[in-house]
């Protein structure tokens, strides 16, 4: 069995340099593992008061919120969003998160490829970059 502990994860931390609010931290917890061969997940968490910056991938994902609350946004509409809520987000529709609560946000994102895409409409530092394909992305600080 190929068992993570989320908590155990060495986090990325990724922010965009225009706007400081937007910072999050990450990782993909299965991609150095080749046995994991048809999908891909992303591990991220949010602090109170910051967001995930708005991004699109090719492919649908499922985001699943572990803990905290904020705004879900998905193309033109925000909804709230909570512990245990899953939300889809169809392929190629702009997404993020933002943390509107007190505690923080931590959520798993599920990608039905081994690979996928991630463009941002700015740069993320610490990489100067705005698209990302997760198997060329770091595991780990």
């Amino acid at each position: 069995m190929l068992a993570i502990n989320l908590t155990e994860l060495d986090l990325d931390r990724e922010w965009i340099e225009r706007d400081r609010s937007q910072q999050w931290r990450s990782q993909l917890p299965y991609m150095d593992h080749p046995e994991v061969e048809s999908l891909s997940v992303v591990y991220f968490e949010v602090d109170p008061g910051e967001s995930l910056a708005l991004h699109t991938h090719d492919e649908d994902e499922i985001i699943v919120l572990l803990s905290g609350s904020g705004e879900g946004i998905v193309g033109d509409e925000a909804r709230p969003v909570s512990a245990f809520d899953m939300v889809f987000v169809p392929a190629h529709a702009s997404h993020g998160v933002r943390n509107t609560g007190d505690e923080m946000i931590r959520a798993v994102g599920f990608f039905p490829t081994r690979s996928t895409d991630a463009v941002f409409e700015h740069p993320v530092m610490p990489h100067r970059v705005r698209t990302f394909m997760t198997d060329e992305l770091p595991t780990g600080s």
